[in-house]
C-alpha cells in the first residue's frame, strides 16, 4: 500500500520551498493534465471499470499496466483506494509520459 497523499507532498511547506518557480509551473502543469487525464479516461470515477479491456478507475490503467508499475516501483497499489490510484497514475505520467492514455489524446489534448 502507497502511504501518504501525493498531491498533499508537492504542496507541503517543505516541498515547495525545495522546488524552483519554474518546477512549481511545472508540478502544477502535470496535476492539471492528470486531471484530464481522468475525466476523459472515467469522468474521473474512481470505480470505473471496463469490462472489455478490465481498465480500472479513474485513469482506466488495464491490468498488465497496474502489473508493471507495481513491479517496477516495488510497492503493492490498493487499486480500490482513489488516492492510491491517482498516485499511481500521476507517478507514471511524470515518470513515461502521456503514451499509456495516447487513445484518448483527443479529448485531453485541447
Amino acid at each position: 500500500m502507497v502511504g501518504g497523499n501525493s498531491l498533499e507532498a508537492i504542496s507541503s511547506p517543505l516541498a515547495i520551498n525545495s522546488l524552483t518557480l519554474a518546477s512549481l509551473f511545472e508540478v502544477e502543469n502535470d496535476v492539471l493534465l492528470m486531471q484530464k487525464i481522468c475525466w476523459c479516461e472515467s469522468f474521473d470515477d474512481p470505480k470505473a471499470l471496463n469490462e472489455s479491456s478490465g481498465a480500472l478507475g479513474r485513469c482506466q490503467m488495464i491490468p498488465q499496466t497496474r502489473n508493471y508499475v507495481e513491479r517496477k516501483w516495488g510497492i503493492e497499489i490498493d487499486w480500490e483506494n482513489p488516492d492510491e490510484q491517482l498516485y499511481a497514475c500521476q507517478r507514471l505520467l511524470n515518470e513515461e509520459g502521456t503514451k499509456h492514455w495516447a487513445q484518448t489524446e483527443f479529448c485531453w489534448n485541447k
